[in-house]
């Protein structure tokens, strides 16, 4: 089996870097890691002692764009840097594995994925929850028609509730704020799921709690003609951790996966070793009654399969699933979800209106003295909300329709903006030919029956 030479490049702090850069040296069968990487000096300075790192060669960027014994660059700078140096790993010829979201440069992600295409290069985003089983047996199930057609998707993907300095520390980096570091997540699924929408409504706020000047707080309405779907992802939730979930919708079952990401006992992060379960909810021939199947998933490597599945992509074993136009498409969406326009600046419209952090910062104190009441910032939000939903009535029919399709338009280059699932290839997994496909995946499966007439007091137990 040929083992691929890689070096990675980045070593961020927010990133998924220690965590990949484990996982590749845990699979020796499939990785060669010629070293690491870190333009940054401060970052490297940071990272040298870390055990991910611990006896592995520093080199320096110059030197690994020119060497062609190796197959691949595997890209965890800093978010904001991720699309730029990807950028320069495909010119000079490399597949790529570059983490998520990407940055906010629309026009170094548009060059990355003009230049991967032209060349013909295998590019990989570091979106791991493609890869959780419990996902991949929930596309499965929509690909075969058993959920019917997709109503709503609700998603939500929460950290542990930060600390002041960490919050302050990404919430100063990532302009987007949690939309856009842990909700990039979530809107890949929405978009996998649905397809591109016809309105997005971003609801970001500033909590404050503990002192947050930032975006701490994501929430993001999708509007589609079946309905509205929604991400939720905030860092100020006293156990949001542990309701990382997904739920799908349709018109003849639904879908939990719930958790969506768990611990096992052994394992108090999520890094390693995860314990997941899918429950479908099925219609029966009487509307009011159902059937439940639920899915209950060995732990796994939460990166493991994605880096077996690009190794086998760069050795020509596998097809990617996931197309640079779609990964364009995702990344559209996600700068239309955070409020930044297609250049990565924040948008001041109304629907996007957010004050800067200074400003921000500013009030804060400001309250903290007693020159700002809480009555005349209730005031100020309820003005706010009510010229919001006033632009929104009187908005024209043709307005919307021009708006829909300049946003189908942004988000749908190529044809990606329609729903994707039903055509979305099943992933190609670890030993496809020699073990059971993903659809079970070591899963052990529980049924049961629900019919609301053989319970008591059915009319009141909603």
């Amino acid at each position: 089996m040929q083992k691929l030479r890689v070096v990675q490049v980045g070593a961020g702090r927010f990133t998924h870097a220690d965590h990949t850069m484990q996982a590749m040296r845990s699979m020796p069968d499939y990785y060669d890691v010629v070293g690491v990487c870190e333009p940054n000096e401060k970052a490297k300075e940071l990272a040298m002692p870390r055990e991910a790192y611990r006896g592995l060669k520093w080199l320096e960027l110059e030197d690994v764009l020119r060497d062609h014994t190796l197959d691949a660059l595997i890209v965890e700078t800093d978010e904001l840097d991720q699309a730029r140096t990807a950028l320069m790993a495909a010119q000079a010829g490399f597949a790529v594995h570059m983490d998520k979201p990407g940055g906010e440069d629309i026009q170094a992600f548009e060059q990355l994925v003009e230049t991967v295409k032209r060349k013909n290069l295998v590019f990989q985003s570091g979106y791991m929850l493609r890869y959780n089983p419990a996902v991949v047996k929930l596309l499965e199930t929509i690909r075969a028609g058993k959920l019917g057609d997709i109503l709503c998707v609700e998603a939500q993907m929460s950290p542990p509730r930060y600390s002041r300095a960490f919050a302050q520390d990404v919430m100063s980096y990532m302009r987007g704020g949690m939309a856009y570091y842990l909700g990039c997540h979530l809107m890949d699924l929405v978009y996998l799921i649905k397809g591109a929408p016809l309105e997005v409504i971003p609801m970001n706020a500033c909590t404050g709690v503990r002192g947050t000047d930032g975006l701490d707080y994501g929430f993001v309405v999708y509007r589609y003609k079946e309905g509205p779907s929604f991400i939720k992802t905030t860092s100020s939730e006293v156990s949001g951790v542990v309701r990382r979930q997904l739920i799908v919708s349709g018109t003849k079952g639904t879908a939990e996966i719930e958790p969506l990401e768990g611990d096992t006992p052994q394992q108090s992060a999520l890094f390693c070793t995860n314990k997941v379960s899918l429950r479908l909810s099925l219609e029966k021939d009487d509307a009011s009654a159902w059937t439940t199947e639920t899915y209950d998933f060995p732990p796994y490597g939460r990166y493991t399969e994605m880096m077996i599945d690009f190794a086998r992509m760069v050795r020509g074993e596998a097809k990617n699933a996931y197309t640079p136009d779609y990964e364009l498409a995702v990344f559209r969406l996600l700068l239309e979800s955070c409020g930044l326009n297609q250049e990565g600046r924040r948008e001041h419209g109304t629907a996007h209106r957010v004050q800067s952090a200074a400003s921000r910062a500013a009030d804060h104190r400001r309250r903290a003295d007693g020159q700002i009441s809480a009555e005349k910032d209730q005031c100020a939000l309820r003005l706010s909300h009510g010229a919001l939903h006033e632009k929104r009535r009187h908005m024209g029919v043709r307005q919307r329709v021009q708006r829909k399709a300049d946003l189908e338009n942004r988000l749908g280059r190529a044809g990606c903006g329609r729903p994707c699932v039903a055509a979305l290839p099943a992933i190609r997994r670890r030993g496809d030919d020699d073990r059971q496909s993903a659809a079970d995946g070591g899963a052990v499966r529980r049924a049961d029956c629900h019919n609301p007439d053989d319970r008591a007091g059915a009319e009141g137990d909603v």
